[in-house]
Protein backbone atom coordinates (compact mmCIF):
# COMPACT_ATOMS: atom_id res chain seq x y z
CA UNK A 1 0.00 0.00 0.00
CA UNK A 2 1.49 3.74 -0.80
CA UNK A 3 0.57 6.38 0.99
CA UNK A 4 1.43 9.68 0.44
CA UNK A 5 2.36 12.09 3.14
CA UNK A 6 1.55 16.54 2.91
CA UNK A 7 4.19 18.65 4.24
CA UNK A 8 2.42 19.06 7.30
CA UNK A 9 2.54 15.34 8.42
CA UNK A 10 6.40 15.00 7.60
CA UNK A 11 6.75 18.03 10.11
CA UNK A 12 5.08 17.04 12.92
CA UNK A 13 6.84 13.11 12.28
CA UNK A 14 10.26 14.86 11.68
CA UNK A 15 10.43 18.19 13.84
CA UNK A 16 12.66 18.73 16.68
CA UNK A 17 10.29 18.36 19.23
CA UNK A 18 8.38 15.79 21.14
CA UNK A 19 5.76 13.93 18.39
CA UNK A 20 1.87 13.53 19.22
CA UNK A 21 1.06 10.36 19.71
CA UNK A 22 -0.92 9.88 16.82
CA UNK A 23 2.22 10.82 14.48
CA UNK A 24 4.32 8.10 16.15
CA UNK A 25 1.27 5.80 16.08
CA UNK A 26 0.72 6.51 12.04
CA UNK A 27 4.02 5.56 11.61
CA UNK A 28 4.24 2.55 13.71
CA UNK A 29 0.80 1.03 12.02
CA UNK A 30 2.66 2.16 8.34
CA UNK A 31 5.32 0.20 8.89
CA UNK A 32 4.26 -2.71 10.25
CA UNK A 33 1.81 -3.41 7.61
CA UNK A 34 4.08 -2.98 4.72
CA UNK A 35 2.53 0.33 3.87
CA UNK A 36 5.55 2.80 1.72
CA UNK A 37 5.44 5.97 3.45
CA UNK A 38 6.30 8.53 0.10
CA UNK A 39 6.62 11.93 -0.49
CA UNK A 40 6.28 13.96 -3.62
CA UNK A 41 9.27 15.02 -5.05
CA UNK A 42 8.25 18.57 -6.65
CA UNK A 43 5.70 19.04 -3.79
CA UNK A 44 7.60 18.84 -0.68
CA UNK A 45 10.94 19.89 -1.05
CA UNK A 46 9.38 23.18 -2.49
CA UNK A 47 6.76 23.57 0.09
CA UNK A 48 9.63 23.16 3.15
CA UNK A 49 11.93 25.44 0.95
CA UNK A 50 9.36 28.37 1.99
CA UNK A 51 9.51 27.66 5.48
CA UNK A 52 10.66 31.18 7.78
CA UNK A 53 11.97 29.35 10.07
CA UNK A 54 15.27 28.13 9.29
CA UNK A 55 16.11 25.08 11.34
CA UNK A 56 13.37 23.05 11.34
CA UNK A 57 13.46 23.58 7.59
CA UNK A 58 17.27 22.50 7.56
CA UNK A 59 15.95 19.29 9.79
CA UNK A 60 13.71 18.03 7.98
CA UNK A 61 15.30 18.41 4.65
CA UNK A 62 18.21 16.42 6.14
CA UNK A 63 15.63 13.79 7.50
CA UNK A 64 13.49 13.55 4.31
CA UNK A 65 15.78 11.35 2.40
CA UNK A 66 14.61 8.07 4.67
CA UNK A 67 10.92 8.49 2.96
CA UNK A 68 10.64 7.17 -0.57
CA UNK A 69 9.90 9.55 -3.17
CA UNK A 70 6.78 9.15 -5.60
CA UNK A 71 8.75 8.02 -8.91
CA UNK A 72 5.18 7.40 -10.54
CA UNK A 73 3.70 10.64 -10.54
CA UNK A 74 1.94 13.09 -12.98
CA UNK A 75 1.25 16.56 -13.39
CA UNK A 76 -2.46 17.92 -12.70
CA UNK A 77 -4.23 19.12 -16.03
CA UNK A 78 -6.01 21.91 -16.88
CA UNK A 79 -9.22 20.45 -16.37
CA UNK A 80 -8.01 18.85 -13.12
CA UNK A 81 -7.14 22.63 -11.66
CA UNK A 82 -10.24 24.26 -12.74
CA UNK A 83 -12.36 22.21 -10.92
CA UNK A 84 -10.39 22.39 -7.63
CA UNK A 85 -9.07 25.55 -7.89
CA UNK A 86 -5.09 27.43 -8.56
CA UNK A 87 -4.97 30.62 -7.67
CA UNK A 88 -1.52 30.56 -6.01
CA UNK A 89 1.95 28.51 -5.28
CA UNK A 90 0.41 26.92 -2.20
CA UNK A 91 -2.99 25.54 -4.28
CA UNK A 92 -0.12 24.18 -7.19
CA UNK A 93 1.31 21.98 -4.38
CA UNK A 94 -1.78 20.93 -2.63
CA UNK A 95 -3.07 20.18 -6.50
CA UNK A 96 -0.13 18.18 -7.26
CA UNK A 97 -0.43 15.89 -4.27
CA UNK A 98 -4.11 15.53 -4.08
CA UNK A 99 -3.99 14.43 -7.99
CA UNK A 100 -1.74 11.59 -7.14
CA UNK A 101 -4.72 9.90 -5.36
CA UNK A 102 -7.07 11.30 -7.75
CA UNK A 103 -5.28 8.96 -10.49
CA UNK A 104 -4.92 6.57 -7.83
CA UNK A 105 -0.65 6.80 -8.57
CA UNK A 106 -1.24 6.51 -4.26
CA UNK A 107 -3.68 4.75 -2.42
CA UNK A 108 -4.02 7.07 0.55
CA UNK A 109 -2.73 10.73 0.59
CA UNK A 110 -2.31 11.74 4.52
CA UNK A 111 -3.07 15.36 5.27
CA UNK A 112 -4.04 17.74 8.08
CA UNK A 113 -4.46 20.40 5.75
CA UNK A 114 -8.49 21.69 5.60
CA UNK A 115 -8.42 22.99 1.89
CA UNK A 116 -7.26 19.94 0.52
CA UNK A 117 -9.87 18.02 2.11
CA UNK A 118 -12.19 20.52 1.01
CA UNK A 119 -10.95 20.12 -2.77
CA UNK A 120 -10.94 16.17 -2.13
CA UNK A 121 -14.15 16.10 -1.53
CA UNK A 122 -15.40 17.95 -5.09
CA UNK A 123 -13.04 15.20 -6.62
CA UNK A 124 -14.90 12.50 -4.54
CA UNK A 125 -11.65 11.63 -3.89
CA UNK A 126 -10.88 10.60 -0.41
CA UNK A 127 -7.86 11.87 1.69
CA UNK A 128 -7.51 11.37 5.76
CA UNK A 129 -6.70 13.81 8.67
CA UNK A 130 -4.26 11.55 10.52
CA UNK A 131 -6.76 10.65 12.89
CA UNK A 132 -9.64 9.35 10.74
CA UNK A 133 -6.64 7.38 8.85
CA UNK A 134 -5.62 6.23 12.54
CA UNK A 135 -8.98 5.21 12.95
CA UNK A 136 -9.57 3.12 9.49
CA UNK A 137 -6.51 1.11 10.02
CA UNK A 138 -7.48 -0.14 13.10
CA UNK A 139 -10.57 -0.84 11.68
CA UNK A 140 -9.50 -2.68 9.08
CA UNK A 141 -7.00 -5.08 11.45
CA UNK A 142 -10.38 -5.85 13.48
CA UNK A 143 -12.19 -6.94 10.46
CA UNK A 144 -8.77 -9.29 9.16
Amino acid sequence: MKILIDTNILIHLEDNKVINESFAQFYRLAISNNCKILYHPLAIPKDLDRDKNVDRKQITQSKLRKYERLIDYSKPDEDFNKTVGCKNENDEIDNLQLYQVSRNYVDYFVTEDKGIRSKSKTLNVITFRLVNYLKKKVTLRKIN
